[in-house]
């Protein structure tokens, strides 16, 4: 799947909005704009519950400028990365403590590109 900018919009207004994984406190914005569907966009969200699929209707919007939010994506994840390690490890083995201390190193000091 190619991602691009939309390039027609049904609406010049654009929205900001705040977005959160439920790690910690940490979150980030995006801006929106309602675009025009066409074929094969997705305008539902689907899951299972217990074995019951369940549908839930989205409003046509899309983030309005791509590249800028992968720069906001890419902070958000650099800033954010010890609370997602924080919520998820046992620190009471050293093992596992030592393991995602020293991924976090690595990471801060791999090359990024996009």
């Amino acid at each position: 799947m190619e991602i691009r900018d939309i390039t027609e919009w049904a609406s010049p207004v654009i929205k900001t909005i705040r977005v959160s994984h439920g790690f910690g406190k940490a979150s980030y914005t995006l801006e929106v704009r309602q675009f025009i569907p066409i074929e094969g966009d997705s305008l539902e969200e689907q899951w299972s519950d217990r074995g019951i699929m369940k549908k839930h209707k989205l409003p046509p919007f899309a983030i309005a400028d791509m590249r800028k939010a992968a720069i906001t994506l890419r902070r958000y994840v650099d800033e954010s990365m010890l609370d997602f390690i924080g919520d998820g490890i046992d620190y009471e083995n050293p093992l596992v403590l030592k393991t995602y201390r020293m991924a976090y190193r690595h990471a801060l000091n791999a090359p990024v590109s996009f």
